[in-house]
């Protein structure tokens, strides 16, 4: 079960109405006088609906921002339960930008970057200026098996070391898990990526961490990254401090470092997508890759699941060149139909390369 909020936006009014309101930006004003010939932007929890699902829904368009909710309380009140105290957090957290990463390498391109003292910390914090989140992440779909228009561009997102796809007609893609409770299937989803002996990034918070040893120490074992979702899945647009936005990410390090015994990859998912210029420049101190999507589907909740010919079809008709695909391994006929999915994507030709292999610039 998921709680669901509904906010119409200044970018979907516009579509459907031909004007825009105050509260939208200009930025948002722009790229909507230049988005016109694309299909709708629906968003459903922060990720991106298939143009055939907006042709069906009527107008205006609509966002239903949501989250994650396991045995009807919200993962963010159960990871509120295990956060550790903000004096216990570690202030060693890493700077400079990291080395080309070596594919081959066992070692996380994230964990190359130095990693700053106290003092560099405190340095940093005052030169980069916080602030909170200010807008969701969304695509628009532009046609079978081609990129997505994002809502930001890729040579944008990379001056804070940022990413939702790479831009290259290489038929490789990244896959990615989020994490925000674990509802049984993340066992039978690791054997079917090792039957395929692909490496993936589960993207995981602090309360699935806490509740989740097992599986966690599963994840590096196996040869998958673990990367970081937030210690409490927060609203980001209530995390507007350099104090808060930092323990938000280091206590997931220190969590993942307790039961792996190793530095943890620095590649950050924001929750639901949320993100702004500040929190992009803040993870970039902090050394980490934030990594958006352009890739996924409405597959997050237990009780609305997808038909597998609906997840099928739109997963083989949406991976591209490049993608960044972000599935839920709470979902039930995800984890029915992922051999298959799998096997289909690789008869289509593509393959799969880990987050550490992500280039340091557009491609």
């Amino acid at each position: 079960m998921k709680i669901f909020s509904v906010r119409v936006t200044a970018f979907a009014a516009a579509l459907v109405l031909g004007s825009s309101f105050g509260f939208a930006s200009a930025k948002q004003e722009a790229f909507a006088e230049t988005a016109g010939e694309t299909a709708p932007r629906v968003i459903y929890a922060g990720r991106e609906s298939s143009g055939t699902e907006a042709a069906q829904e009527a107008a205006p368009r609509v966002i239903f921002a949501g989250q994650y909710v396991s045995g009807g309380t919200s993962d963010t009140a159960e990871a509120a339960s295990a956060e550790v105290p903000a004096s216990t957090v570690q202030t060693d957290v890493p700077a400079a930008q990291a080395a080309a990463a070596d594919s081959t390498s066992q070692q996380a391109a994230g964990n190359t970057r130095h990693r700053k003292t106290a003092e560099e910390l405190q340095a940093a914090m005052a030169t980069v200026p916080a602030g909170p989140a200010k807008a969701e992440w969304g695509t628009f779909f532009l046609g079978n098996n081609l990129p997505p228009r994002n809502d930001e561009a890729e040579p944008y997102l990379r001056q804070f070391h940022a990413y939702a796809m790479v831009p290259t007609e290489e038929k490789f893609a990244y896959l990615t898990f989020d994490q925000g409770y674990e509802n049984g299937y993340t066992p039978a989803i690791l054997d079917v990526l090792a039957k395929h002996r692909i490496k993936v990034t589960f993207f995981c918070t602090g309360s699935y961490i806490r509740d989740n040893p097992e599986l966690v120490k599963r994840f590096a074992d196996e040869g998958h990254i673990i990367g970081n979702h937030t210690l409490s899945h927060p609203n980001m647009m209530n995390v507007s401090t350099w104090e808060e936005f930092s323990r938000q990410l280091l206590t997931v390090e220190e969590q993942v470092r307790a039961i792996t015994g190793r530095d943890m990859p620095r590649y950050y998912r924001p929750p639901s997508g949320w993100y702004s210029e500040a929190q992009l420049r803040m993870a970039d101190a902090m050394g980490y890759r934030t990594i958006f999507w352009s890739v996924a589907y409405k597959d997050w909740d237990p009780a609305a699941q997808p038909t597998h010919e609906r997840a099928m079809s739109y997963l083989t008709t949406r991976i591209h060149p490049g993608a960044i695909i972000l599935l839920h391994a709470v979902s039930k006929t995800n984890t029915e139909v992922l051999d298959e999915l799998l096997t289909t994507w690789e008869q289509m030709g593509y393959h799969f390369r880990t987050l550490d292999e992500l280039p340091e610039g557009l491609n």
